[in-house]
């Protein structure tokens, strides 16, 4: 059986940026429970949780399901705070690497879904065929 090789390069950009989403969400959700529960001087409210914690979530979601939209949605909502973030001197300038992990996850899943959408002319009008040679049993 021969699959053609758009298809597997479609696949590869998937699983990769499917990688990098869940990457980014869990580093995400980590910087916000660690900004929620840990940090001293810090008033944080249950707000947090709703408008940071639950964007980190969603993306995992997206990610495992290899949706796009979501996954920029997420992207837009935590971008602005996100970028504050990064401008911090502490542990919280690891909100761009979150931001960053998004981007390339976006990037490869939306290439991803072009290469499997895209009609090479040579696969066009052919079947695949799976052939089985009978030599090789005993």
């Amino acid at each position: 059986m021969k699959f053609p090789s758009y298809r597997i390069q479609s696949n590869y950009y998937q699983k990769v940026g499917a990688l990098f989403g869940i990457c980014g969400s869990v580093i995400s959700i980590t910087l916000w429970v660690f900004i929620i529960f840990f940090a001293k001087g810090q008033h944080t409210s249950k707000l947090y949780i709703i408008t940071q914690i639950l964007p980190g979530i969603v993306g995992i979601v997206s990610s495992v399901l290899k949706k796009v939209w979501p996954l920029i949605i997420v992207f837009l909502i935590l971008l602005p705070l996100g970028l504050y973030m990064t401008m911090t001197p502490s542990i919280f300038r690891y909100f761009g690497l979150a931001l960053a992990f998004y981007l390339f996850s976006i990037i490869l899943l939306l290439a991803g879904n072009r290469i499997r959408k895209k009609k090479l002319p040579e696969f066009e009008d052919q079947d695949i065929v799976i052939e089985q040679n009978n030599d090789d049993i005993h």
